[in-house]
């Protein structure tokens, strides 16, 4: 069994932003998950990352998705960076008959904070939009 941190440890991983960015970027977060000891979030996380990077390889022409995962004993924090920083994504509710738009509604109702940010010094054009799970001291989603 993999222990929790005991400290903050961050990572990053870049993929290419195509159809299947969002399958490579759910499995190498639930794998990192299992080696940081935080297993029993991995459900949470991964429905999460997937919804972010679709949205990446849907509304944006960015070349690379990048993704930074923080982890620590009570929190995981993942962010999703691309290249349009003019679009603001939003929790909207979309039109009963829409087959799409729900994935940032999800991502409000299960993270414990997500949100938007553009660096300050923003000469390279990108935004991220970022989610966090409050986790117990066994690794699982608070």
């Amino acid at each position: 069994m993999t222990q929790a941190p005991s400290q903050h440890q961050a990572f990053r991983f870049s993929l290419p932003n195509t159809g299947i960015a969002p399958k490579f970027a759910r499995e190498l977060l639930v794998h990192l998950l299992h080696l940081t000891g935080h297993s029993e979030a991995a459900g949470s996380a991964k429905l999460l990352v997937s919804e972010v990077v679709a949205n990446v390889y849907v509304h944006t022409d960015t070349p690379m998705v990048h993704v930074d995962v923080t982890v620590s004993p009570s929190r995981i924090r993942v962010a999703v960076w691309d290249n349009a920083p003019g679009a603001c994504p939003a929790a909207d509710p979309p039109s009963p008959e829409a087959e799409g738009g729900r994935g940032l509604l999800l991502v409000q109702s299960i993270s414990s904070e997500w949100g938007v940010n553009w660096p300050a010094n923003n000469q390279l054009r990108q935004k991220h939009v970022w989610f966090a799970l409050d986790t117990d001291e066994k690794g699982a989603a608070a």
